[in-house]
């Protein structure tokens, strides 16, 4: 997976990574994300950083397809996968998208979970980083920018009961169902 430093070199750098939490509803996670040149594999690489949940942290390799307007920060670690899909970020606009992973909501449980995603550069301070709850100051920029992603940077595929699908193809086609032969 050999990149040219040349082309992804605005990418590194130091961001605030935020997403809603899986287990506790309306709390924010958020803690940092370095990406960052490694020579020996001549690709660039990503590290979190100040995780509250610190047992979760992941470190892995971005993956930047050619002529796609998003990059893919991927950590496969003893069989598991972690997925964080987002734009490419510029110097104004932050990278958004989904982060598609387990949630570990207790115990050895463990549930798939998909939310929308914000990566920031970070100019200065680094921000609040942590649990995020409505009682914080930052709670309301981060929501509100969190709210950006979706659907814009990512979709959710949700099916409404009691919506009548619109294919385009016509009543036929949304009425098709799945038959089993064996």
């Amino acid at each position: 997976m050999s990149q040219n430093r040349a082309a992804v070199q605005e990418l590194e750098g130091c961001y605030i990574c935020f997403r809603s939490g899986f287990s506790v509803p309306n709390l924010i996670t958020a803690y940092v994300v370095v990406i960052r040149w490694d020579e020996d594999d001549s690709c660039l690489t990503f590290e979190e950083q100040g995780r509250a949940d610190a047992a979760h942290t992941q470190r892995g390799r971005v993956y930047i397809p050619d002529g796609r307007p998003f990059m893919s920060l991927v950590t496969v670690e003893k069989g598991a996968l972690r997925l964080i899909m987002v734009s490419r970020p510029d110097k104004q606009e932050p990278a958004r998208g989904l982060i598609m992973t387990l949630s570990n909501p207790g115990g050895l449980h463990f549930t798939p979970a998909s939310a929308p995603i914000i990566l920031r550069r970070v100019v200065g301070d680094i921000p609040r980083i942590g649990y995020i709850g409505s009682d914080l100051p930052e709670y309301e920029a981060y929501r509100r920018e969190l709210d950006t992603a979706i659907p814009a940077f990512g979709l959710l595929g949700v099916v409404q009961p009691g919506v009548e699908a619109e294919t385009g193809l016509g009543k036929a086609a949304a009425a098709v169902r799945l038959s089993v032969v064996s």
